[in-house]
């Protein structure tokens, strides 16, 4: 038979998990929002290689909006200006760096992002 993942994972991928239990890793390939773990590999504006919390990242693109009021106040403010977020080691608490995302890419992935890596 087909070999299958957890659930949200491309057949066979799994993440390792640091010492406080968090998973990290790249979400290339997530098929979903379940198959994305909790640090997310990013490259800060440092050019370091580091994680960024995944509630973090979808606060400051809009992906944690599940309202039409919350769209519309996303809309009116979230969606216009740049948010950084802190870029960490795999252990989550070690702050190595800063990611930023920009207005003009707010409401898709943004560049550089293991979602987007072009």
């Amino acid at each position: 038979g087909a070999s299958t993942g957890p659930a949200g994972l491309t057949p066979g991928a799994t993440f390792p998990q640091n010492a406080t239990g968090l998973t990290y890793g790249s979400s290339l390939g997530a098929l979903n929002e379940a198959g994305v773990p909790d640090l997310v590999l990013v490259i800060a504006t440092n050019g370091k290689q580091g994680y960024v919390y995944k509630s973090a990242l979808n606060a400051a693109d809009g992906s944690n909006v599940s309202t039409l009021q919350g769209a519309a106040a996303w809309d009116a403010g979230g969606a216009s200006v740049s948010h950084t977020i802190a870029v960490y080691a795999e252990d989550g608490t070690t702050v190595i760096g800063s990611f930023t995302i920009s207005p003009a890419s707010s409401g898709a992935v943004p560049p550089g992002s293991p979602l987007n890596p072009g």
